[in-house]
């Protein structure tokens, strides 16, 4: 009975300590890969809980594997967006503009049923309401209402609006995000000239965006240690 005891203890705790290793995140905010990774590691500990036969070891050797790929998978993913989308995939535009995309949401097996129910969750009942709703790459709606129609709505102070389009990302964690240039309409000679009246490199970035109106979003990169 103590041995049963020592072993469950012993299991929660290592759960634990993934969990805090993985990082602080709800389950609707996993991507899938760390969902199926926090799956298999709940049936991992499972089975030596239930049986005592199991080897403790066993049980814990496979955690600890499985969380070590979990985190190099995270690096990479910090590090390099191909591989980011190749793990994660992107964001897909459901809705742009009040209009909805349909082979958008044929592509990601999204049906107007869902689409309502999450514009709902999001205080929308109006379509043409929507600037953008991201189906993001954990599964979640984000809903980014037309400037006149967000809370203390423009219209109702008669202030005139602009369309603000999506920001484009164009460095992350130190590195210019190439194929985004060509949408952005700039060249990497643009970047760097804007990021010297600031007295920056490209490597001092943490990250970057610029908007509809070529205004620039610049995070520098905090110093270690």
């Amino acid at each position: 009975m103590l041995i049963s005891i020592f072993r469950v203890f012993v299991l929660y705790l290592l759960v634990i300590l993934v969990m805090r290793i993985m990082g602080k995140r709800e389950i609707g905010q996993l991507q899938p890969y760390e969902l199926a990774i926090t799956l298999i590691i709940s049936e991992l500990v499972t089975l030596p809980m239930e049986d005592n036969a199991i080897p403790l070891l066993d049980g814990v050797m496979p955690v600890l594997t499985i969380t070590l790929a979990q985190v190099t998978l995270s690096y990479l993913t910090t590090k390099s967006q191909w591989f980011q989308d190749f793990i994660s995939g992107k964001y897909t535009i459901i809705i742009e503009n009040g209009k909805m995309m349909q082979k958008n949401m044929t592509k990601q097996k999204y049906n107007i049923t869902e689409l309502l129910e999450q514009l709902r969750m999001n205080g929308v009942t109006k379509i043409d309401d929507v600037e953008y709703a991201i189906l993001e790459t954990s599964g979640q709606l984000s809903v980014i209402l037309k400037a006149p129609k967000r809370p203390v709505a423009a219209e109702q102070m008669l202030v005139n609006t602009e369309y603000e389009g999506l920001p484009i990302n164009i460095i992350l964690d130190g590195k210019i995000v190439k194929e985004n240039l060509e949408d952005a309409k700039l060249t990497i000679q643009d970047v760097e000239k804007r990021l010297k009246e600031d007295e920056l490199d490209v490597e001092d970035v943490f990250f970057a965006n610029i908007d509809a109106k070529g205004e620039y979003y610049i995070q520098k990169k905090e110093l270690e240690g």
